[in-house]
This record gives C-alpha cells, sequence and structure tokens, in this order.
C-alpha cells in the first residue's frame, strides 16, 4: 500500500494544492484554445456559407440558361436558315447572356446575335464544348475559353437540337461573359476582406470578386490549396492565399457543372476578436492559478497538524481498526471535518449490519420469485448459476458453474444464434440491456422456454467486457398461452385447418411470392354437396365430426407447403403454390388434385353405425401475382366457379374464365331488371286454349311474356328460371 510517511503534512497539502492547480492550468488552456477553436470555426462556416450562396445563385443561373435554351430548341423558328434577328431579339430580352448562336453539324456558327461575315462564318468545330455536345446529345458547360465574338473570356453553354425525326440537326449556345458573372444577388452580401474565386476541375479560374481580369483564365492548379479543393471538392480550410495572406477558406460545388466556388476570409480580420478574447481569457486564467497557489500555501500552515491527526485515524480504520475516532481539535472546519468523519464510520458500522440484511431477504425474494441468478465471467468463460436454476431445470436444489459453450449447446441452433447475437450486442455497447427469450433442453431431454436478461457489470482498460450478472425466469405457462391465443386466432376450432384470416395472409404472400418468381398458383374453393340435409337429419355433432373427416381428408390430398382452409360451414378453400410458369401446366396439374379431392371426399363415411356418401363442387382459378387486382379477387373467382360446378350437376369441377364473370353479371342485370318489371307492370298474359283431339275445349293454359322496354320480348328460357331462384312467382301470383 502505497504511504506518505517520509513527507511532511505541509508538503503534502503543497503536493495537493498542485494537483489542483495543474488540472485547472490544463482546463484554462484548454477552454481558451476551444474557445478560439470554435470561434476558427465559426469563421470558416461563415466562408463556407457564402461559397454555398454563391454556388446556389451561380447554379441557379445555370439551370435558368439551360431551361431558355431548352426552349429556344423547341421553337420550330430554331430550323429556319435564317436566325440571326431572332437571335438578336433574344439578347434584348436576355441581357445576362452575351450571346445567341446556332451552330451546324459541320461545325459553324450560321446564326448570332452578334454580326458575323457571312462569308466567313466562325468555326468552332474544333471547340471541345462543341465535341461535348454532340457526343452527348445533352445541355452542356464547356470549358473556359476566349471568345473570338464576345472577346472576353467566356464559357459557352450548349443545347443539343433535333428535328422532327429526333436527328440531331445543330446546337444553341450562348456564351457566359465570365468577367460580368454575378456571383451573389446583391453585391452588399459580400462581406469585407472577403473574396470569392471561381474554378473548374482543371484549376483554370472561371469568376473572382477581386481583380477578375488579371486571374480569370489563369491555371492555378498547382497551388497547393488548390490541389486540396480540387480534391475533397466541398468543405473548409486554413491557409494562404494567391496573394500570400493566411484565409480561411470555405468551397462548394456548383450544381450541374465542374466548378468549384471558393470563399476566403483574412485570418487576421475574421479572428481578432477571438484572438483578444484568448489573451483576456489567458490573463484571467493566469490570476485565478496564482490565487490557488496562494491558497494551497495559506492551507498547509494553518491545518497542518489537524489533519496529520485526522489522518492517522483515518490510517488505523484502513488496517481494519474501526473502533478509533478522531479528536475534535484544531479550526472550527477541521475539527467539524472530524465530527463528520467519526459521524460517517458510525454509518458505516450501522450500514455493514444493514447490508447482511438486506443480502439475506434478497435471498428469500429471489427464491419465492423462482429467478435464476447467474454471473458470467467472460476471461474465465464460466457461469454461475445459483440453487433456482438447478430446480428450474428438473436437478437437485444447488449451485452449479458451467461452460457458457456447455450451456449455449443445451438451446436449440437457433436460439443459440439469437442468444450469441443479443450477448455480442450488449458487449459493443448497442444495447444497454441484455435479454432475450430462449428454450433450453433440461435433464428430462425436454425443451423449456427462458427469458434471461441482465447487463455488463464489469470491462478492461481496453474496453473490452469481463463481467455480466442477470436473472432467468421459467415463461414456459406464458408461451402456452400465446400459443393458444395465436391457434384461436388463425385456424379453426373445429377442424384446426388454418381460418380465413390466416388464409388471406398467406394468399397475400402467394400472389407476391409469385410476381416475383413467376409461378402460377391456384385456389380451389370447395362446397360439400347436400351437407345441410345430412347435418340436419343426423344432428349437428354429427355434422361436425363429418367435417373433421373431411379436413383429414382434404390435408392428405395435399403437400406440405400447400394451404388447406376452413371458410365457415361447408366451405373449404385449397391454395396450390409452385405450379411453373406455363398456364396450360399449372391448369393440369389444379385439375388433377381437384380429381383427387373429389375421389376421396366420395369415400364412405361411417357415422352413428350407418355409411353415407359426400360429394363436393369445387370452383378452380390460377393467378400469377400480376393479374390480381386486390387480394379478395381469386377467392371471388374461384366462387363463381364453383357456382358454375353447382349448375353443371355438382359433383364436378369448373375452372373460372372470364365468359362465366361475364354471363352472372348478366344475370344480376337481369334480375334487377325483373324486380322493376312487377312494379312496371311489364308482364303480359297470353291464353292458349286446351282441346281433345276431337277439337272439344277442355281448358285455358296461361303463358306468360315480358315486353322489355329496351330489350323488347324476353324469352321465357331466360327468365322463367332466374324468376324461380329469386322466388319471384309468389310475386305475380299475388298479383
Amino acid at each position: 500500500m502505497l504511504t506518505m510517511s517520509r513527507y511532511s503534512v505541509r508538503s503534502w497539502l503543497h503536493g495537493l494544492t498542485a494537483a489542483i492547480a495543474l488540472p485547472m492550468s490544463l482546463l484554462i488552456a484548454f477552454t481558451v484554445y476551444d474557445r478560439y477553436r470554435q470561434d476558427e470555426i465559426d469563421a470558416a462556416r461563415a466562408s463556407y456559407d457564402l461559397a454555398r450562396l454563391t454556388a446556389s445563385n451561380v447554379g441557379g443561373f445555370i439551370l435558368d440558361s439551360k431551361a431558355v435554351l431548352m426552349t429556344l430548341a423547341k421553337r420550330p423558328q430554331m430550323l429556319d436558315k435564317e436566325c440571326d434577328l431572332i437571335f438578336k431579339d433574344l439578347r434584348d430580352f436576355y441581357p445576362r447572356l452575351s450571346n445567341f448562336s446556332r451552330s451546324t453539324p459541320e461545325g459553324f456558327l450560321d446564326c448570332s446575335s452578334l454580326p458575323q461575315a457571312r462569308t466567313n462564318l466562325t468555326r468552332v468545330g474544333e471547340m471541345a464544348w462543341f465535341k461535348k455536345v454532340y457526343r452527348e446529345r445533352d445541355f452542356v458547360v464547356g470549358e473556359i475559353l476566349f471568345g473570338p465574338l464576345n472577346n472576353a473570356w467566356i464559357s459557352v453553354l450548349a443545347y443539343p437540337l433535333l428535328n422532327s425525326d429526333g436527328a440531331m440537326v445543330g446546337a444553341l449556345q450562348t456564351p457566359i461573359n465570365l468577367l460580368k458573372i454575378k456571383l451573389l444577388p446583391a453585391s452588399d452580401m459580400l462581406p469585407a476582406a472577403t473574396i470569392i474565386t471561381i474554378i473548374d476541375s482543371s484549376g483554370n479560374v472561371i469568376a473572382r470578386s477581386a481583380d477578375a481580369a488579371k486571374f480569370i483564365g489563369r491555371n492555378v492548379r498547382e497551388f497547393g490549396m488548390v490541389k486540396t479543393v480540387l480534391e475533397r471538392r466541398d468543405g473548409t480550410i486554413k491557409t494562404f492565399s494567391l496573394e500570400g495572406v493566411e484565409r480561411l477558406y470555405g468551397f462548394v460545388p456548383v450544381p450541374g457543372t465542374d466548378w468549384i466556388v471558393i470563399a476566403g476570409t483574412t485570418a487576421d480580420i475574421a479572428l481578432k476578436s477571438a484572438r483578444n478574447a484568448a489573451l483576456t481569457g489567458s490573463v484571467v486564467g493566469l490570476t485565478i492559478l496564482a490565487a490557488v497557489l496562494l491558497l494551497g500555501w495559506y492551507l498547509a500552515k494553518r491545518i497542518a497538524g489537524p489533519i496529520q491527526n485526522i489522518r492517522r485515524v483515518a490510517a488505523g480504520v484502513a488496517n481494519g481498526d474501526w473502533s478509533r475516532r478522531a479528536p475534535l481539535e484544531g479550526p472550527l472546519e477541521i475539527a467539524e471535518v472530524a465530527g463528520q468523519f467519526n459521524h460517517m464510520l458510525n454509518e458505516i458500522n450501522a450500514s455493514q449490519d444493514q447490508l447482511l440484511e438486506s443480502e439475506h431477504r434478497l435471498k428469500l425474494a429471489m427464491e419465492g420469485s423462482r429467478l435464476a441468478l447467474w454471473d458470467f465471467d467472460l476471461i474465465s468463460g464460466m457461469v454461475y448459476l445459483s440453487e433456482t436454476w438447478s430446480e428450474l431445470i428438473g436437478g437437485p436444489r444447488q449451485e452449479t458453474v458451467y461452460p457458457a459453450s456447455e450451456l449455449l449447446a443445451h438451446l436449440p441452433p437457433d436460439d443459440a444464434v439469437r442468444a450469441r447475437l443479443a450477448l455480442h450486442a450488449a458487449w459493443k455497447g448497442e444495447t444497454d440491456d441484455f435479454k432475450v427469450e430462449h428454450r433450453f433442453e433440461n435433464l428430462a431431454g425436454a425443451l423449456v422456454w427462458f427469458v434471461s436478461q441482465g447487463r455488463v457489470t464489469a470491462r478492461n482498460a481496453d474496453g473490452r467486457v469481463t463481467r455480466m450478472v442477470g436473472v432467468a425466469r421459467d415463461i414456459g405457462e406464458r408461451k402456452a398461452a400465446e400459443l393458444e391465443i395465436e391457434r384461436l386466432a388463425f385456424y379453426d376450432a373445429l377442424t384446426e385447418l388454418p381460418n380465413r384470416r390466416l388464409l388471406m395472409d398467406r394468399l397475400t404472400q402467394a400472389a407476391l411470392e409469385s410476381r416475383r418468381r413467376h409461378q402460377y398458383y391456384a385456389l380451389l374453393f370447395i362446397d360439400l354437396d347436400s351437407f345441410k340435409g345430412l347435418n340436419d337429419s343426423l344432428g349437428h355433432a354429427q355434422g361436425d365430426a363429418l367435417l373433421r373427416e373431411v379436413a383429414d381428408r382434404l390435408r392428405s390430398c395435399v403437400r406440405d407447403s400447400d394451404t388447406v382452409a376452413r371458410l365457415g360451414g361447408d366451405e373449404f378453400v385449397v391454395l396450390l403454390g409452385d405450379l411453373g410458369g406455363q398456364a396450360v401446366q399449372a391448369a393440369d396439374a389444379a385439375e388433377s388434385l381437384g380429381m383427387k379431392i373429389n375421389a376421396a371426399l366420395e369415400n364412405t363415411y361411417i357415422l352413428t353405425g350407418a355409411t353415407y356418401r359426400l360429394s363436393a363442387s369445387i370452383g378452380v382459378t390460377l393467378f400469377d401475382g400480376d393479374d390480381v387486382d386486390d387480394i379478395d379477387q381469386p377467392l371471388r373467382r374461384a366462387d363463381l366457379a364453383m357456382f358454375q360446378a353447382k349448375a353443371d350437376g355438382r359433383n364436378t369441377l369448373r375452372f373460372y374464365d372470364l365468359e362465366m364473370n361475364k354471363r352472372l353479371l348478366a344475370r344480376l342485370e337481369l334480375g334487377h331488371e325483373l324486380r322493376n318489371a312487377v312494379a312496371h307492370a311489364e308482364f303480359i298474359l297470353h291464353y292458349q286454349p286446351q282441346v281433345t283431339a276431337n277439337g272439344t275445349l277442355t281448358g285455358l293454359e296461361a303463358l306468360v311474356r315480358w315486353h322489355h322496354p329496351q330489350r323488347g320480348t324476353v324469352s321465357p328460357a331466360d327468365f322463367i328460371p332466374l324468376a324461380e331462384n329469386m322466388h319471384a312467382i309468389n310475386w305475380w301470383n299475388g298479383r
């Protein structure tokens, strides 16, 4: 144990003062430096914001110019031979653009706002912007050059000119006079001692807020600061300008170009107030430091003796003598410290007694709550487990220690992976607590559900976890309840088949999977024929038994990957997947399964000691995901096909087709009109005499005819069966 017995109390207080003064000195120095650094960052950020504003303004001008050229290119007049006058008018209308011109595919300017000799057209075919616009067939911003017509440094904006067939027959272009380019929305927005420069990706100066004529066109790529700007393209930097002045720069790329805006402010002006503040802070800090040193000297002189007495008592307590107490002597403050020190010793003695009692109560609470305590030592890889753990897994009540790898081996593979991921997340600090629900193989070989949770309690100097503690709890009853809730929510209670909710979920997944894999799926809608009569005659208990038998037979007909669901009553649905990418192949597979199901359902049923037979009508529809407008559509189509199977004599299978849907819609419309026909008295009775073979009149036969206001006379073969299904015959009798 490190002691200070070789030094006096006065020397110790001097050392303590130095220990206080040194961090304070560092804190003051750091505070001053940090404030200065922050002011420097703020100044650089101001330059960056100015560069961004300039880039936005120049970029907006480029986009506006592009919009002008694009609009002109769409005008039919741009394909005329003579267009000088049009361009001249445009120049007056767009004063910020120094010239408008049109170039031919051969590389000559045949129209221009500025005058040129017709016998000696300006040649631009070898210029980089001309080649680029013909190569890319899109809007381009040309490299800087000295314009022959403008007699100034320019950058050409060009846009392809296409004829009605889409062929490129020329280009429209306008040069930007770089000496006149407007860098900011308003001239008073440029702060004092600030210079804005625009360069391109080759290091050529495009524009400058000061000495523009001197610098535009000059290549400054080899200048150290420019190299950094071209490499980073966006950010801030402090370095020396082209004139050798220290500046704070912010630089931002101009949208739609390879230009970069650089805004620089003189460091002496930008950081003048920051440097003054740093000087003031340093003086204040040195004054405080001197005061601390003086106070340390005074304390060393006045309280050495009483502090030494307290130190001797503290050393005795550190050696285990908790009965010692410090004498109450010296200045009032030291005496109070000694009294508080003695009081602290008394409180510690009382707290130790309370701690022992708390540990005892905690042990009782853990045992009563059936929480198993675990302590994971990552250095040794061993896990300590309390007595409750052994009891929870079916063993004797005793504390145990296992390697962590052995415990994980008792988890199913999926659960072990989730447990490892949760542990690693806690180790990396991604979560405050570790918590995972998992199964564990108990001593009887059965899987039991637990929730394990805990937290990291120790790390080494490198930040690596060395210890974790937590608890484990048996959640088997809760998991069983969750499974029962899920079963009741998604499965039919009678047959334990998926219900409508689960069917619709699987149908949704099937539609997505079908669209992704380009595979056909099939939906079979099964309705038992004459089930109601059997159910009414045998009773609901036997009817339920029959439905369970039907469910078992349907399961035996399909693959594990297919779905058999019960919608309710005597209606069942089968969802088939992976039927291939060809409709014919898929239809064959669906028809084969439908026939298999019909054959299985026709087999004899034994109920109440007697045998019964049952048949089913099956409607089938195919879908491949792309033709599904809404998720209920396949179910409606299969339902329609099932009704067609019923209409065709039952105990059969029918596929859905569009004609069937059209016939159904026509029947629905005719039924609606049939109801209105009764109210509108559109039915007329015709009487036909009935006579014997010798001509004797025996009676009359009444025949009803329907005279529809739009359809004309409707055949009885069309509306009589419909009227019978609608029970409309009684309406007529009543009338």
